[in-house]
């Protein structure tokens, strides 16, 4: 069985509300066989549409690659690094402060049985 863009929601719904005390934006998480990234399993796409102010984040979309669906662990591990860009902001790559977030999900377990 495939999953689909709702059971995607799902998944974020319950790592927002289990490791992120729910603090994370509503925002659409899809599948897409190709990302704009060569090579990418998941993307957080930060658009920027308005024209008076280019560099302000208008809005904010997770892509997954459709080969996830059939690696249930990477599925997880790449949500939850998705999730740490979403939280961080897009003016955080992955460097100190995504690290110290990665671990800080690997602490509290996030990370069990898939790692």
């Amino acid at each position: 069985m495939k999953l689909t863009n709702e059971n995607l929601k799902q998944m974020f719904n319950h790592a927002n509300r289990k490791y992120f005390n729910n603090e994370l934006p509503n925002i659409p998480i899809t599948w897409k066989k190709k990302l704009m990234r060569n090579g990418a399993v998941g993307e957080c796409v930060f658009y920027r549409d308005d024209k008076k102010h280019p560099k302000k984040v208008t809005s904010v979309e997770i892509y997954l690659h459709t080969w996830l669906q059939d690696y249930p662990p990477y599925l997880i591990q790449t949500l939850l690094h998705e999730m740490v860009h979403l939280k961080l902001g897009v003016r955080v790559h992955h460097g100190k402060v995504f690290q110290k977030e990665i671990r800080r999900l690997v602490a509290v377990g996030a990370y069990d049985g898939i790692l």
